[in-house]
């Protein structure tokens, strides 16, 4: 694949077809570089997942101080009732992650008030309108 040599392709995005018309979203909490943190959170992804009908695709990328689990849900993009799986099953999968301490690094954009709220820095603050800055 092209994709090893820094050339981009969309071969890459091959494994959405694992189901028609295939789309994905993707859960990816980060924790400290811990056995014990990546198997709670992959039988998390294992739990909720099921319930809604979903295989998930996982990978855990290790750094220095931090690891972040990225798991894919992939639904069909064609099916309502699998959007509205997949979407209930990331909303179930952010509020019992927060639960147990954990946090996302990304987001779909349709869930970033979900993420946002579940991090609780300085009280929740919001910023006023006047210290925003204006592009």
């Amino acid at each position: 694949m092209n994709i090893y040599s820094g050339t981009p392709d969309l071969r890459e995005l091959d494994w959405v077809n694992w189901l028609p018309n295939g789309a994905h979203v993707a859960f990816s909490p980060v924790s400290p570089v811990r056995g014990t943190d990546a198997s709670r959170q992959f039988a998390l992804c294992q739990r909720i997942c099921a319930k809604y009908g979903f295989d998930i695709l996982s990978t855990f990328c290790v750094g220095w101080r931090e690891m972040h689990h990225i798991a894919m849900i992939i639904f069909d993009k064609g099916d309502p009732k699998s959007k509205k799986n997949a979407l209930a099953c990331m909303r179930e999968l952010i509020a019992e992650a927060k639960t147990m301490g954990y946090g996302e690094y990304r987001t779909h954009l349709v869930l970033q008030d979900q993420v946002a709220a579940t991090y609780d820095w300085n009280n929740n603050v919001e910023p006023q309108e006047d210290s925003r800055l204006i592009f």
